[in-house]
């Protein structure tokens, strides 16, 4: 039976997401009445409040994404997130830093010839790997995002760096979608960050499938992405009613999780990729300094390879 005090903070926690959230809406609708950056009206607020996650830990190229809305979002969350850390939870702060830097340390691990970061967001990745280290590398999403994206970082993007339209969820043809943007060089990296959530697990298996195709294209390479494993967030009462407020924000449905491991590795398995590991934050901890706290979120970063004649080493 669970713990009534911890049912009562999950409902406080749940009640006061959901208030953020339209103290938010109210927020930002006003300011659209009085600014004129209607460019960003339909760009969810979670991706505006993950750029300042960014933003806030400074790093390569995010202050170019510092918005008004991130923010004024930002600190509106931070004293659920401040309740919740104190608690033992793991807060979005705490697994968003966590993932990001996971994902950076295994892509400069990998060395990777191209790097494809779909459904990019605001995030400042391929900027910074492509100022640091010149690797091209690509950053996809819908068009809106995409024009926000160019707006914002104007005509000061490195020479290796490229932006290209995609729809993860309409495309059947990832690679050819992509067009000329997309080089075939291996190895080419693929990353996701953050956006298997908002897909049913039918469409999470869709873009797993296109990712090895596109890799395949490629001549092979390595797919990156972050996981939130469901039972591990079944156990946690705070951790549901957060899942509950991000699809309140994000004005989305929620969807069932991957459940597991095990689920993870059977769904990548299937559409294709020959070697699966699941990185969790405690391996990680010490060498990132990764903030890890006693209650986890269930994230998981995997590194799923599809390897090529003459790629052993991947």
């Amino acid at each position: 039976m669970a713990d009534p005090t911890m049912r009562q903070v999950a409902i406080s926690s749940m009640t006061r997401v959901s208030s953020l959230a339209a103290t938010a809406r109210v927020m930002v609708d006003h300011r659209l009445r009085v600014h004129s950056d209607r460019q960003t009206t339909n760009i969810s607020l979670m991706a505006h409040y993950t750029a300042q996650a960014w933003v806030r830990q400074r790093l390569p190229w995010a202050w170019r994404f510092d918005t008004w809305r991130g923010r004024v979002f930002y600190d509106l969350a931070r004293p659920l997130f401040r309740l919740a850390g104190s608690l033992g939870h793991t807060t979005a702060p705490d697994f968003l830093v966590q993932r990001h830097r996971i994902i950076d340390a295994l892509v400069e691990a990998l060395a990777p010839a191209q790097v494809v970061e779909l459904a990019s967001g605001l995030s400042p990745r391929c900027l910074a790997l492509s100022h640091k280290r010149g690797v091209p590398c690509i950053d996809v999403d819908l068009p809106q995002m995409v024009q926000l994206k160019a707006a914002l970082v104007g005509a000061d993007a490195p020479t290796t760096y490229q932006q290209a339209e995609l729809d993860l969820a309409g495309s059947r043809d990832y690679a050819a979608d992509l067009g000329r943007a997309l080089r075939p060089i291996a190895p080419t990296v693929v990353i996701t960050e953050g956006i298997l959530p908002y897909f049913p697990l039918s469409l999470q298996q869709h873009v797993f499938g296109q990712i090895a195709a596109l890799l395949r294209a490629c001549g092979g390479g390595v797919y990156l992405t972050d996981i939130h494993h469901q039972d591990a967030v079944d156990r946690l009462a705070l951790g549901r009613a957060f899942r509950v407020g991000l699809h309140l924000v994000a004005r989305s449905p929620r969807h069932p999780m991957i459940a597991n491991q095990r689920q993870a590795e059977q769904m990548l398995g299937r559409a294709g990729f020959e070697r699966v590991v699941a990185h969790h934050p405690l391996q990680w901890q010490r060498a990132l300094a990764l903030p890890v706290r006693p209650r986890g979120s269930g994230l998981r970063v995997y590194q799923a390879t599809l390897v090529s004649p003459g790629q052993q080493g991947l």
